[in-house]
């Protein structure tokens, strides 16, 4: 559904990816394997916030779309994709929000893996840059909603290197230095 296609300029967010923090190696206790845990913040450094609303539950999910203001006060719903349903969390997830990559630097063969992050949910939880146009002094997106997400500008979503997908298995990977990379939203 849409609602006004007016003059306005689109104020689109822009999620960059800071760089990964709190690192640490640790054992596996199911396992013994070494993991490299890290935490990641991705942030809205963009003109308007990333607004997700949800739409029709599917068989395989749930629609969402991303709304998309505009400076004249209207918007627009854009389909996003079919994003996961959590039951039990009563939300929904967005799969393939990041992609983190790790490689040795001197390119060792085996050394690479990558990992698709999917998010909790999009809220706002770590102010970044509030001195941007469109930034809020306080989180507007600060619930996990089952109809709406989101950050704004000037704020990110941070995971600490507890929470799952927050880790590499590096058993067995040649000694070397490694590079992690964290890709925002690679899917666009």
């Amino acid at each position: 559904p849409s609602f006004g296609f007016g003059q306005g300029v689109d104020l689109v967010p822009n999620l960059v990816a800071r760089p990964a923090s709190q690192f640490s190696i640790v054992v596996d206790s199911t396992n013994g394997h070494l993991l490299l845990r890290f935490g990641a913040t991705n942030w809205n450094n963009g003109l308007g916030p990333l607004e997700l609303v949800a739409g029709a539950g599917t068989t395989s999910g749930q629609d969402v779309y991303q709304r998309l203001y505009r400076s004249d006060g209207t918007y627009t719903d854009i389909w996003a994709g079919t994003f996961v349903w959590h039951p039990a969390h009563d939300h929904f997830h967005f799969g393939d929000f990041a992609r983190y990559e790790l490689k040795a630097t001197n390119a060792a063969p085996g050394s690479e893996q990558s990992s698709a992050k999917t998010t909790f949910c999009v809220m706002d939880t770590t102010p970044i840059d509030l001195t941007l146009t469109g930034a809020p002094p306080s989180a507007v997106y600060n619930t996990c909603g089952k109809v709406k997400q989101g950050m704004s500008v000037g704020w990110g979503d941070t995971y600490g290197p507890t929470l799952a997908g927050q880790s590499f298995d590096i058993t067995g990977l040649p000694e070397a230095d490694y590079d992690l990379s964290i890709i925002t939203d690679p899917n666009n």
